[in-house]
């Protein structure tokens, strides 16, 4: 492996996580996918946290070993106002259905979308982004990687008619392959919207 690869990537996954944890006044992280805990002791030290994993984990006393999943459909999620997915392949499912559970006025979400390396590959966006543009799933799209960022912001209407939170901050930065992107946003609820 490429060490300076790795470490822009380390980098930048640090810098958005940073960025975004200034934006709240007393993070509350649920991080999934947290692995051995490079993103904590570098971002989440001195935040309240929990930390949920199915493969590792780096505290047993402040993370559990669990399907991310399964963990957000048993568990009691709504006081969690930052959310860290880094799971190196496609973040919305899981996103959405968090998101159809808390009751947070505004969240910070940061995420690791690894979409385009399949995408890349085989020329289709994935399931989750063909449902939300309403293409079949088969549908092959040529150079489909370069028109990701619009379908991220289409992705966003889909969470604001579906879930009701407006996206009021955006940053997306990608790996320089193009194979990887690192996402941050804020969502806040809006006026009238869903419960």
């Amino acid at each position: 492996m490429n060490p300076n690869k790795s470490y822009r990537d380390l980098e930048l996954k640090t810098s958005l996580r940073n960025f975004f944890l200034n934006r709240i006044e007393e993070p509350i992280v649920l991080d999934l996918y947290c692995g051995n805990g490079e993103m904590f002791k570098r971002c989440y030290l001195k935040t309240k946290y929990q930390g949920i994993d199915r493969k590792t984990i780096h505290d047993e006393i402040i993370c559990t070993k669990a399907n991310n999943q399964k963990w957000v459909q048993k568990n009691e999620i709504s006081y969690f106002n930052f959310i860290d997915l880094d799971s190196y392949a496609n973040p919305y499912p899981l996103l959405f259905q968090i998101l159809s559970k808390t009751f947070q006025e505004k969240i910070e979400v940061v995420l690791t979308d690894g979409v385009l390396i399949s995408s890349k590959l085989t020329q289709k966006q994935g399931p989750t982004l063909a449902f939300i543009n309403n293409i079949p799933r088969d549908f092959k799209i040529p150079l489909f990687n370069r028109f990701y960022k619009e379908n991220i912001l289409t992705l966003l209407l889909f969470i604001k008619k579906e879930y009701g939170y407006n996206c009021t901050y955006l940053s997306m930065d990608h790996n320089p392959k193009q194979t990887t992107y690192y996402i941050g946003m804020e969502l806040k609820k809006q006026e009238g919207g869903q419960t």
